[in-house]
């Protein structure tokens, strides 16, 4: 669906709903201001900040920003951005949180793309840090499909048109995913959805933001599978419940579900099932949504619809998964253990060869364990080393979101343990001491009736920033944010942020003083 003639109205307001912003805040305004794109004005709904937002954003606007802030009026997430959007006095929206910094030409890229392309309603974009799944699908029915298994546009990323939004409706009263749910019913209504394939926003993962608070609280799958109910009759011919166990099959094959979906999605596009069916983006959700101990269902896929992934690779995963799940046996199966083994061996030293150009040196032994294929989960960003006998842990369970990011210049000392179950990002000139172990996820242990090693995990990210200092044998635990030039003394245990240039130690680890 097109809401408006080829010419279209570029002037472009940010909007950005803050609750209690800070330190990031000026970084976050910053980036406004060195767009290269500069025909924009700033809508800021503050939600009860307490800790010097006010008074950060009175610096900048409007007297360097244009624009205004809507103060004492508090709202939760969805209905200050439904605000926003009402009070937007231009038909493009920008949307930006508080911690997130745009790329330099985020907005020349995207307002030219609204140009080029009038039928799109939205355009999002990719992050500089590519998400653990790949990139964001750049095509609408890729966003579609997706969208069967998570949110495939990222919500400060995207810029937008007014009258679509207020068209399908606004954003919704949601506390939780409300951009997820926006997106659905967008999409359910007719309109174009896009992604750009330039990175538009470098994202930042910090403990206090919205999304991170849901994860840890288990509340954003609930979510998610909840308003995919809502629109998944239009969407994808699924009643409310078949989505809901699409999302949560309970072992149950759900082959003739997502078929369903497929030849809904086909009939939408004006293409063949099979076509959807043989899509990236439809494999990959076949995939995340069908459980591993699911053999029937795996080979239903596979033999039906002839996915042409190996099928060795497809049974040694099954066969690890399931002797996962049971206790029997880890992942090195008899029936594959010499060529597997030799092959993983081949592409770990291919893989540390190819960081040597980059000046990246991995003192062997390394140990890498969890997903067969870890090196799409890990992003060196230049120049470092880590000593030997280091272990990287890529999570394959229920609810991982692994990657790992490591900035220029860092250092890793021997017998470290970086175990990602979410993402972990260590910034640049970091110095990290041996025998540390930083760590993304834990076992859950709420039901005294199963053991612990079964009832999965669960994890929040973990930030170590730019010069960051951690003594020898520090512990990291989920969802601790390392700032700026900290310093962890040695043998600490790390169970909540550490502000920038401060040193903290002990078990628990807490304040020593602030570096001079």
């Amino acid at each position: 669906m097109s809401t408006n003639s080829n010419e279209i109205d570029d002037r472009v307001t940010w909007i950005m709903p803050v609750l209690n912003g800070m330190p990031y805040l000026h970084e976050t305004l910053a980036s406004i201001k060195n767009q290269t794109y500069r025909n924009w004005q700033v809508l800021v709904w503050d939600n009860g900040s307490t800790d010097g937002t006010i008074e950060e954003l009175h610096k900048w606007i409007p007297s360097r920003l244009p624009g205004r802030i809507v103060t004492n009026r508090p709202l939760p997430i969805g209905a200050a951005l439904a605000a926003l959007v009402n009070e937007s006095e231009t038909e493009l929206c920008a949307r930006i949180d508080a911690a997130d910094v745009n790329l330099p030409r985020r907005l020349e890229t995207q307002v030219r793309f609204l140009r080029d392309h009038p039928d799109v309603s939205v355009v999002g974009g990719q992050f500089d840090i590519v998400p653990p799944d790949g990139e964001f699908p750049t095509t609408h029915v890729g966003i579609v499909i997706s969208m069967l298994f998570k949110n495939s546009i990222a919500h400060p990323s995207v810029v937008f048109k007014k009258s679509a939004v207020l068209n399908a409706g606004n954003y919704g009263t949601f506390d939780q995913a409300e951009d997820y749910e926006l997106w659905l019913r967008l999409a359910a209504s007719g309109y174009n959805l896009r992604n750009v394939e330039e990175a538009v926003i470098r994202y930042r993962i910090h403990r206090r933001s919205i999304t991170q608070t849901h994860m840890r609280q288990g509340i954003l799958p609930q979510a998610l599978a909840a308003h995919l109910s809502r629109h998944s009759g239009q969407l994808y011919n699924l009643t409310a419940s078949e989505a809901i166990r699409l999302r949560e099959p309970g072992g149950k094959s759900i082959y003739s579900l997502l078929d369903k979906a497929a030849r809904r999605i086909a009939s939408a596009q004006g293409m063949s099932s099979e076509r959807i069916w043989r899509s990236v983006e439809f494999k990959q959700v076949a995939n995340k949504l069908t459980p591993p101990d699911q053999l029937a269902t795996h080979f239903d896929l596979l033999l039906r619809r002839r996915m042409r992934s190996s099928a060795r690779k497809a049974v040694a995963i099954i066969a690890r998964n399931i002797t996962r799940k049971l206790g029997v046996l880890r992942a090195d199966q008899h029936a594959f253990r010499n060529g597997a083994t030799l092959n993983r061996e081949k592409l770990k030293t291919k893989w540390i060869k190819a960081l040597q150009k980059l000046e990246c040196y991995i003192e062997s032994p390394l140990e890498l364990t969890g997903v067969d294929d870890p090196y799409s989960h890990i992003s060196f960003e230049g120049p470092l080393k880590m000593e030997r006998d280091c272990t990287i842990w890529i999570a394959t369970d229920e609810g991982a979101n692994a990657r790992l990011i490591v900035g220029a210049n860092s250092y890793i000392g021997r017998n470290t343990y970086l175990g990602v179950y979410q993402p972990l990002a260590v910034g640049k000139d970091v110095l990290i001491g041996a025998y540390s172990y930083i760590i993304t996820g834990n076992h859950r242990y709420e039901l005294r009736s199963i053991p612990v090693e079964l009832q999965g995990f669960s994890g929040a990210p973990v930030v170590v920033q730019d010069g960051a200092w951690l003594g020898t044998h520090v512990v990291i635990l989920p969802g601790v944010t390392i700032g700026e030039g900290a310093i962890i003394g040695a043998g600490s245990v790390v169970t909540k942020d550490v502000p920038p240039f401060e040193i903290w130690g002990g078990i628990p680890a807490k304040f020593i003083k602030t570096r001079p």
